[in-house]
């Protein structure tokens, strides 16, 4: 292994005027003692932390092109084809229970494993537990940058749901305790910059004018370069090596994103287009009973496919850095009425589309959707997988739940809620299997992944653990 004799700490920043930016796992961050890479949690290869995702797919899966056959994972049905190449990585679990079916309730207990309150004011919802990525952000928070990091693609709703629950449970899976959802941040140029800039104002005497924050559109990699400049004259070969792919890769989501916002710029809105918009979000608001579906942020205008793949690369990033060890994803709300005919062969919404009535035609188009989220998801792991930390790689060292509030939105059902979990939880969890829940409560699965994460918590009801999980 090729290394200086001098040790680099886990929370090593390069720093430059008004901004700071994380760094992966490093050998010269590892002691000769190969000591534990964070104070609590679950330690992975080479002592790299292990970290958790939870990533919600709405309307539920047609288990008939989703559910395998065999009890590995040798012949992959067409919805989890995306999956080929990392099924070593992978367990299919197919018969959980979720506690409440309905898109509401069973979006809100996720990942907390409970039914939570039934109640039409958003001022009394109640889950009854913080959810699984809440607790463990929490107990990790002295290890990483953030406890926790929350992204989505849609705005919270208000009002109330066809099930008699405020919107609130449909919109959120993260929750910091009973009572508290966390938004999601929905704008892949706000989360980069949450994470990655970290402008703040240097300090400075009484009286005196002290040094600008960065531009919001400036690079944080010009910012911090002279930092990372003489870091690497430090460093050992492989060290050098691994702190130049990780500068390389931040600079193409910069553009990236970058590249995606400049979109805006291009639009021609005149007082006429603008007099029709209003009007349109009227005739809205009338035809949904009044209920205008208030957003507290601006959905980005990008096309869905980008915007998710740009929050995903940015959630990568942040796991590589160890920004963060626990995060959420939210592919929609719990009902997602998202137009889907960018896909081929789909001429409907998400939310249409799941009420497909067992035609042939209307479960083909569902398929292709849920085959859309599961290819993200793959997606996602395979960047994991390629970003390499001591011996192993970030899926190595990762547990990352994939999951839906419902069965099928044809049936409204909680019963055989569709879920994978993908990584090895640092060498302790093993893959390439389809495992049969029986019925048993989401809470056995969200029991099970602490304890791989080393992390104690109470969720959902019971104390029991996913048998055959571990």
């Amino acid at each position: 292994m090729s290394r200086k004799s001098w040790h680099l700490s886990r929370r090593q920043t390069l720093r430059g005027l008004g901004a700071s930016m994380a760094l992966p796992l490093m050998e010269a961050m590892v002691p000769l003692s190969t000591a534990r890479a964070a104070s609590t949690g679950a330690v992975g290869v080479d002592g790299q932390p292990v970290r958790f995702a939870g990533f919600f797919m709405p309307n539920g899966v047609d288990h008939s092109r989703f559910t395998p056959k065999r009890a590995s994972l040798s012949e992959l049905p067409p919805i989890l084809q995306p999956l080929a190449g990392i099924e070593d990585y992978m367990n299919v679990i197919t018969g959980l229970e979720n506690p409440e079916g309905g898109h509401a309730a069973g979006t809100s207990a996720f990942l907390t494993g409970m039914v939570p309150k039934r109640t039409t004011n958003a001022n009394e919802v109640n889950v009854k537990n913080p959810s699984i990525d809440q607790l463990i952000g929490d107990a990790l928070r002295e290890t990483t940058v953030l406890p926790t990091l929350e992204l989505g693609t849609h705005t919270p709703k208000s009002g109330i749901s066809m099930s008699g629950h405020s919107q609130i449970y449909l919109s959120f899976v993260s929750w910091k305790n009973a009572s508290t959802p966390v938004p999601p941040e929905i704008d892949p140029l706000r989360a980069f910059h949450r994470l990655f800039k970290n402008a703040r104002v240097t300090g400075t005497a009484a009286g005196k004018k002290g040094p600008s924050v960065p531009a919001p559109d400036a690079s944080v990699l010009d910012i911090v370069l002279d930092d990372a400049k003489s870091l690497q004259r430090r460093l050992g070969k492989a060290d050098q090596q691994k702190l130049d792919e990780y500068l390389t890769a931040v600079r193409e989501i910069e553009q990236r994103v970058a590249n995606a916002s400049e979109s805006d710029k291009n639009l021609r809105i005149t007082s006429d287009v603008l007099k029709q918009i209003t009007m349109g979000g009227q005739r809205i608001k009338k035809a949904y009973g009044g209920s205008s579906g208030a957003s507290i942020k601006t959905v980005p205008n990008l096309p869905y496919e980008e915007h998710i793949r740009l929050q995903l690369e940015v959630l990568a990033l942040a796991f590589w850095s160890n920004t963060t060890r626990s995060a959420s994803f939210m592919f929609g709300d719990g009902l997602n009425g998202r137009n889907m005919t960018f896909l081929d062969g789909v001429d409907g919404s998400h939310h249409s589309c799941s009420h497909h009535g067992d035609k042939p035609k209307a479960l083909e188009m569902f398929s292709k959707i849920n085959t859309f989220f599961v290819g993200e998801y793959a997606n996602f792991l395979k960047r994991l997988e390629s970003m390499q930390e001591g011996s192993s790689n970030v899926l190595e060292n990762s547990v990352c739940l994939f999951g839906s509030n419902l069965s099928s939105g044809q049936q409204h059902g909680g019963s055989n809620m569709p879920a994978i979990v993908g990584g090895h939880a640092g060498g302790s969890l093993r893959g390439n299997r389809h495992i049969e829940a029986d019925g048993a409560p989401i809470g056995d699965l969200h029991r099970s992944i602490l304890r791989e994460i080393e992390v104690d918590g109470d969720i959902g009801d019971g104390n029991d653990r996913l048998r055959g999980f571990t």
